[in-house]
């Protein structure tokens, strides 16, 4: 019986210990994205890529729109959807308060073939 309990608990610490690694290596990444001030909630910004792939970066909502210097620079170090995803789930927010906004690539100097998205259709991506 001690045994089994020893392995029991070398299992939880194993498994908690990759959970904390898999975190830790997106806060590592992109620190930017943790921590994001939540009373006006928190924008994602949601591109395609020259690839068609869709990449995205956070915000702390404001009542003003962004500047091509912010947008660029969230293009510079940009997330997967499902990286976000896992980002977005640190803020212990409702999904109302997570604002998904589409954009043309903030990288992009030439007109990219955007995908025409139904916006709940981008939000359906992070949920």
């Amino acid at each position: 019986m001690k045994k089994i309990l020893i392995v029991f608990i070398i299992v939880i610490l194993v498994l908690v210990s990759v959970f904390f690694a898999a975190s830790g290596h997106l806060r590592i990444k992109y620190p930017e994205y943790y921590n994001l001030d939540t009373f006006k909630g928190v924008e994602v910004y949601v591109w395609q890529d020259e690839d068609g792939d869709y990449r995205c970066g956070a915000m702390s909502g404001t009542n003003r729109g962004k500047t091509i210097e912010e947008l660029t620079a969230l293009a510079d170090n940009s997330t997967t959807i499902d990286e976000m995803k896992d980002i977005l789930k640190s803020y212990k927010n409702e999904k109302d308060s997570i604002i998904i906004i589409q954009i043309d690539n903030p990288l992009s100097s030439e007109d990219i073939d955007i995908q025409e998205i139904n916006p709940e259709d981008i939000y359906d991506l992070f949920w």
